[in-house]
């Protein structure tokens, strides 16, 4: 008897579609670092001189270290090309944004951090989480700042 569904039909199906998963297209992602309120004094004078580091996939960048403040006002984009993701990376990769308290001799200190999946971002409007406040969370100490 000949049989209903052809189990072959399916094999091809899944193999197509574990393709179009696997299958790498390029973005270009751009964070524009507008401002800090209210950064931990790390330093003597009870100030710090931060800075964010950002990570989108693979790769890292970093904005200009402000001196003796517990607000910043960067506005400063940083932009990332060439990043090379299949729908599974994604659904999985995330944009770590942290924030540090620069020092010239000891390493510098970490404050805060915040992270959004790549898809979440994707899948807003026009592709932007644009002009929202975003909360930094301590994971060492449990503070959210």
């Amino acid at each position: 008897p000949k049989p209903q569904n052809p189990v072959h039909l399916n094999i091809k199906h899944q193999r197509n579609m574990s393709a179009k998963l696997l299958e790498r297209k390029e973005y270009l992602c751009a964070v524009n670092i507008i401002e800090a309120r209210g950064i931990q004094g790390k330093d003597a004078g009870a100030t710090s001189d931060p800075f964010v580091r950002v990570r989108v996939a693979d790769q890292w960048q970093q904005t200009q270290k402000k001196y003796e403040v517990n607000s910043a006002v960067w506005n400063q984009t940083l932009t990332f090309t060439g990043i090379k993701m299949n729908m599974y990376e994604m659904e999985t990769f995330e944009m770590n944004i942290e924030l540090y308290d620069h020092n010239d001799v000891l390493a510098d200190e970490f404050i805060g951090q915040y992270s959004i999946g790549l898809s979440t971002l994707y899948r807003h409007t026009n592709h932007e989480y644009y002009k929202r406040w975003i909360t930094l969370f301590n994971p060492q100490n449990g503070n959210v700042l």
